[in-house]
């Protein structure tokens, strides 16, 4: 098959290719978190989803996750939800030297997200992502379920295909990014 538009041929061959680079990029990418890192992203997610669900997309924008996630653990949002509560237990029931680390792996992660340009490269995926996938796609579903990962990730780069110049550059800037993310995580392991 192949997507035309305006003389303009993207073959779905080259979509499945890319698909097949970024599973692999994402597969990578999330086998260098610790497992504790994980864990807390996941619970973290829920925690968003039943406690706050209004602030859950402000959480995973970079310019406004801090702020959020104060707000989110506000009594106020959380002093009956048992997604809080489990959140609470889970990290009461870690040891010292395990929390230190996933401190510590959080907050040079944070460094690694406050540079300039990954910020705009994280955001500018976003926004495409968005636009594809609708306004409500949800990272945290996309963490951890990859056939929703994957139909958003075919999505944008069928919507894109109809023009070979702007979808080289997405799929150059994810690899980039992805790559990018991936050396600098390393960096801190």
């Amino acid at each position: 098959m192949l997507i035309v538009s305006n003389a303009i041929i993207i073959s779905s061959t080259q979509i499945a290719q890319d698909l097949q680079d970024f599973k692999v990029l994402f597969s990578t990418f999330i086998s260098l978190f610790p497992p504790l890192f994980l864990k807390s992203a996941q619970m973290g997610c829920a925690l968003a989803s039943e406690c706050c669900p209004q602030l859950k997309t402000s959480i995973f924008d970079l310019r406004t996750n801090k702020q959020a996630i104060r707000e989110c653990i506000n009594p106020r949002f959380t002093w009956n939800c048992q997604a809080f509560k489990q959140y609470i237990n889970y990290f009461a029931n870690q040891s010292t030297n395990d929390t230190n680390q996933l401190q510590s792996f959080a907050s040079e992660l944070e460094l690694i997200f406050d540079d300039n340009q990954m910020q705009k490269s994280y955001q500018d995926s976003i926004t495409i992502t968005k636009q594809y996938c609708g306004e409500h796609f949800d990272y945290c579903v996309a963490l951890s379920d990859n056939k929703y990962r994957t139909d958003c990730e075919i999505k944008t780069l069928t919507g894109l295909s109809q023009q070979e110049n702007v979808y080289r550059e997405y799929v150059q800037k994810e690899k980039q990014m992805i790559n990018g993310l991936i050396t600098k995580i390393k960096n801190i392991i």
